[in-house]
């Protein structure tokens, strides 16, 4: 019995040693703009694509899951950025609709990266638990 292979088991690649919690990126993309604001809006593009690369990294089993809420949430993200566009340039009503605007975005980001984490969390347990018996049983 050398060789088996489960189907949910996380199948840990050459990035492995990269692998972070998902909950702990979701945390970090919550309070990391409170402290520095990032150029080219990565505030809201770079947290979907660091959470796909963890999933990679991990060798998750939802990763296609994960990859399509990461792809609709940026889709949805750059729909928000045309609509706000479509009602910036109206008369005025760009300034009073912005504070509201940057909450949307937040929350659909947020929501979305949640969801990812919820999935990711599964295969992270699994993935450290792998980890672990292999550093033991060198």
């Amino acid at each position: 019995m050398e060789s088996y292979n489960i189907i949910d088991e996380p199948k840990p690649s050459w990035g492995s040693t990269f692998v972070l919690d998902p909950i702990a990126i979701l945390f970090l993309c919550i309070f990391i703009p409170v402290l520095w604001s990032p150029p080219l809006a990565a505030t809201y593009w770079f947290p979907l694509v660091w959470m796909v690369a963890n999933g990679i990294f991990m060798g998750s089993p939802t990763i296609k899951k994960e990859l399509l809420i990461a792809v609709l949430g940026g889709l949805t993200l750059l729909g928000l950025l045309i609509g706000f566009g479509a009602i910036a340039k109206q008369d005025g009503m760009g300034v009073m609709v912005f504070p509201y605007f940057r909450i949307l975005l937040k929350a659909a980001l947020f929501l979305c990266l949640y969801y990812i984490a919820f999935i990711q969390s599964g295969p992270y347990a699994l993935h450290q638990y792998i980890y672990r018996q292999g550093q033991s049983n060198e």
